[in-house]
């Protein structure tokens, strides 16, 4: 029988794919959504988490709304058991930045959303196995509510330390834009299709004249490259 899915159902996405980038790590990305998170051996789940979760544990969902903006909420699949911040849900709850999610009674989950002015998200298993050795899931609010920062600064959803200059990143089902932002120079804008089939690295110089590029890497979701971090 075909999974069940929520009735609000988004068109966009989900869009898988893979983020590399020099000295942060590597990173599952999934734009759009409802996502289902579950045990990856079920092979059912949008996200599969190799834990001892259900086949069918949470689902990921896209939200707007007048007074509560774009954002994403989590809601536990039928008979599972999903906390936040400790406690209990039956219903679907909001994902603020520094909430803690826990799936299972052991798979535990840190919310960062630093910048209140993009709808995109990551989570941070509290172990590194939970994504096969990703080092979170990027959850991406498609669309420009969705745009997401790399940067020096505490609101930027990915960190670089000691960059100059800022990457901004927005995608939808459609395509992936790039812009990097260096200081004193004009923005320069990439853009790829999605969903991707090969491969697409890009080298920027984001710390500096004197310092090596940056390697920034956007891979299919089967591939993993080895980056330090």
């Amino acid at each position: 029988l075909p999974r069940s899915r929520p009735s609000d159902r988004r068109a966009v996405g989900p869009v898988r794919l893979r983020l590399a980038v020099d000295d942060v790590g590597d990173w599952d990305v999934v734009v759009g959504g409802p996502l289902l998170l579950g045990q990856v051996g079920a092979g059912c789940a949008d996200v599969g988490l190799h834990a001892a979760v259900a086949a069918e544990h949470a689902w990921l969902r896209p939200t707007a709304s007048f007074h509560g903006g774009e954002g994403w909420d989590l809601a536990p699949a039928a008979g599972a058991e999903v906390c936040v911040n400790g406690e209990s849900i039956r219903e679907a709850r909001p994902l603020l930045d520094r909430a803690v999610i826990e799936l299972g009674g052991g798979t535990t989950f840190e919310v960062r959303r630093p910048d209140p002015a993009s709808a995109s998200l990551a989570l941070v298993p509290a172990r590194d196995d939970v994504l096969g050795g990703a080092g979170g899931l990027l959850v991406w609010f498609p669309g420009p509510g969705g745009r997401l920062r790399l940067g020096a600064d505490r609101g930027a959803l990915l960190g670089l330390p000691g960059a100059e200059s800022e990457v901004v990143l927005e995608a939808d089902a459609d395509g992936l834009v790039l812009i990097h932002a260096a200081p004193d120079a004009e923005p320069v804008e990439h853009r790829f299709d999605l969903p991707l089939h090969v491969p697409a690295e890009l080298r920027l110089p984001l710390r500096g004249p004197e310092a090596t590029a940056t390697s920034i890497c956007f891979l299919p979701p089967t591939e993993r490259v080895g980056v330090s971090g």
